[in-house]
């Protein structure tokens, strides 16, 4: 099988890439292939650099993947790949429409999905303070909420 061996300058969660053409290998199996983190022993090395090969991408499997690669006593190299989904399924990510509800860990303030509420509070409350943040002259002020401020009427 071929291998399409880069160079990426992107962090994981990237979807476009930043991806530099090494070179090309051909490579075999190390045992059994996996899909999500294939051991590949790679031969007919056509590469500029090997000391930047960080990408891949398996041509039979249809996937990119982050490597590593490692040279044997043979000096022959192995490569150990994990999946990156976003990369290998992007066009199809890319064509997906959807509606983002809400977030299982986190809540984003920016998607208004109804499940935060909102009130007004009219609560205003003022404290003198005398005293200085730990004597540097530095005073610390905290505000929360927004909105108009209610009338005093």
């Amino acid at each position: 099988m071929q291998v399409i061996l880069y160079n990426n300058a992107s962090d994981p969660e990237v979807l476009d890439k930043s991806l530099t053409v090494i070179g090309s290998a051909t490579a075999t199996p190390y045992e059994s292939i996996s899909v999500e983190s294939p051991t590949l022993i790679l031969s007919d090395l056509s590469v500029q650099n090997i000391s930047r090969v960080n990408y891949m991408y398996i041509e039979d499997l249809g996937r990119f993947y982050n490597a590593r690669l490692v040279m044997g006593n043979n000096g022959l190299y192995t490569a150990y790949g994990e999946v990156d989904p976003i990369m290998s399924f992007k066009s199809a990510i890319l064509n997906l429409t959807c509606v983002i509800g809400s977030q299982v860990d986190e809540k984003n303030n920016d998607i208004n999905d109804g499940s935060k509420t909102c009130q007004v509070n009219g609560f205003i409350q003022r404290i003198d303070w005398n005293d200085s943040f730990e004597g540097t002259g530095i005073n610390i002020l905290i505000c929360a909420g927004g909105g108009p401020a209610p009338s005093n009427e």
